[in-house]
């Protein structure tokens, strides 16, 4: 397990969700889709929140809701943003498929992140006025 899901964990368990302080919590309002998560005088991303996208997005990315699901849909577009580790026939013998799945590319993703969230912003906005004159998308 990681030192941040241990960490997690720790905090979790040492109080219940609505009694953590707004000091504890990271700030999710300047993650959301359809803000701008950097500004241009701050470059610095959450990684807090980078990490449980990724968590999400890597095991079970139907549970991202509205536009997290249209950002997790622009990353998984781009090569860039994954690592496709190899393997030989023999090592997916003895670890199983599971050890070898795509992963995130976490560096990356906060490289782009606010990039990212305006780009989901525009597609999500896109898919709306679309939806709004009859048309799929």
């Amino acid at each position: 397990m990681s030192p941040e899901l241990q960490t997690l964990q720790a905090n979790q368990s040492a109080a219940a969700p609505h009694q953590f302080s707004a000091a504890a919590r990271p700030s999710l309002a300047a993650a959301t889709p359809g803000r701008s998560a950097v500004s241009s005088t701050d470059a610095s991303v959450d990684s807090s929140v980078v990490d449980l996208f990724c968590a999400l997005a890597e095991n079970s990315p139907e549970l991202l809701p509205g536009r997290w699901s249209t950002l997790f849909d622009v990353i998984a577009a781009e090569e860039k943003f994954w690592v496709y580790p190899s393997a030989k026939v023999g090592e997916i013998e003895d670890f199983g498929e599971a050890a070898f799945v795509p992963f995130l590319r976490r560096s990356a993703l906060i490289k782009e992140w606010a990039q990212l969230l305006e780009h989901a912003r525009r597609v999500d906005a896109c898919r709306e006025t679309g939806r709004a004159w009859g048309y799929t998308c």
